[in-house]
């Protein structure tokens, strides 16, 4: 059942972001930007060819491929991990990262770019979309994740050999 809940999840999520594209490629391009708070937050409406910070322009190909091999490589370890509840957190960020990823996928093998809108003017930071914010989020949750895991493991095991002693 779990594994079934994932994969509706991964659908409504490349739904959402698929769908927040759309409506920016409908209504926001013919104006470029709304501003939503001066000087703060706009959607801006921009095409992307590259991949963040407009780096490997062009690389459509290369995007692909590497996209199908970072899926592969979820996959794999999505059905590895053990059985337990623990591992659950894993198990849920990584459909996220397999939702973020599949949508900017889409749109590179659609359309050859990605569409990005979300623009924080306050820090100029780069234009993004709902696919971007799945991926970063679920990327960063599982790196903590397994940093405590892997601090907890390593406090255990220093714990067994102080009593070995």
């Amino acid at each position: 059942m779990f594994h079934i809940i994932m994969g509706i999840t991964i659908i409504a999520l490349i739904a959402l972001d698929q769908l927040t594209k759309h409506l920016a490629q409908v209504h926001l391009a013919p104006v470029r930007e709304v501003v939503l708070i001066e000087g703060i937050l706009s959607l801006f409406f921009h095409t992307n060819k590259g991949m963040a910070f407009g780096l490997l322009q062009g690389g459509r190909i290369f995007f692909i491929i590497s996209t199908i091999i970072v899926l592969i490589l979820i996959a794999y370890n999505y059905f590895t991990l053990p059985k337990t509840r623990i591992y659950n957190f894993i198990r849920i960020m990584l459909a996220v990262l397999v939702a973020g990823a599949l949508g900017n996928f889409i749109d590179r093998v659609r359309q050859g770019y990605v569409v990005d809108f979300i623009f924080i003017r306050a820090i100029n930071f780069p234009i993004f979309n709902v696919a971007d914010i799945l991926i970063v989020v679920s990327s960063l949750s599982i790196g903590v994740v397994a940093f405590i895991m892997m601090a907890r493991e390593a406090k255990s095991k220093k714990t067994e050999k102080v009593k070995d002693e």
